[in-house]
């Protein structure tokens, strides 16, 4: 871990020779299929419609679901693209560097849980609307000032994943940093188009089946 923080070229170096358990991947595969369940749960107002327990239920379960797209397809992508670019990454290590990179997001469902301890379901645009044009501040300074506070950790973990994903993808893959970069996009804009793509198919078919 020291390694981890202070060093973590020798760290995604060392990541290569490892073989970590099955059970410690899966966990922290949904624990990150979680963080990015959280995020789309506020991002899209689903406390609109849903209570608190029903958002967090669909959190959980959407979970599942992210945990098994970033196997099905980010892993793959990460690996083959990075070997199209004559990076020697296995599947193993392209899919243990990931969920080692993105510590720092998951870390961030602690933020959650406060967040949910102090404002219960939030997951609604009148928050959002609440905290944004400064209402809150007024009416609760501390609640509001908190919220904030979160919110640049948040970010702060985002980037600091990203570091890390291009830093851990050229060890992985035994390429230059530049390379790592390219891999990073391409495989993320060749990503979110597949699920985009298979998106619209499953929608599709439910609007025409679901009509018959």
């Amino acid at each position: 871990m020291r390694n981890f923080l202070l060093s973590p070229r020798s760290f995604f170096e060392e990541l290569n020779n490892e073989s970590i358990p099955l059970w410690k991947l899966f966990l922290l595969t949904y624990l990150l299929g979680l963080v990015v369940a959280f995020n789309g749960a506020f991002k899209n107002y689903i406390g609109l419609n849903l209570d608190l327990l029903q958002v967090l239920a669909t959190v959980l379960f959407n979970g599942l679901l992210n945990g098994l797209v970033l196997i099905v397809v980010f892993v793959p992508l990460f690996k083959w693209i990075g070997n199209m670019l004559k990076g020697e990454g296995t599947w193993k290590r392209i899919y243990q560097m990931i969920l080692f990179a993105s510590l720092p997001l998951i870390m961030t469902l602690i933020l959650w849980v406060i967040e949910i301890a102090i404002y219960g379901n939030f997951f609604t645009k009148g928050f959002i609307y609440y905290h944004a044009y400064g209402s809150m501040r007024v009416d609760q300074p501390i609640r509001f000032y908190i919220h904030l506070i979160v919110s640049v950790l948040h970010i702060l973990a985002f980037f600091h994943t990203l570091i890390l994903l291009f830093i851990g993808l050229s060890k992985a893959h035994s390429i230059k940093f530049w390379k790592s970069v390219i891999v990073l996009i391409l495989s993320s804009v060749v990503g979110f188009f597949i699920i985009a793509l298979l998106a619209s198919i499953v929608h599709a078919s439910i609007v025409v089946f679901g009509g018959v």
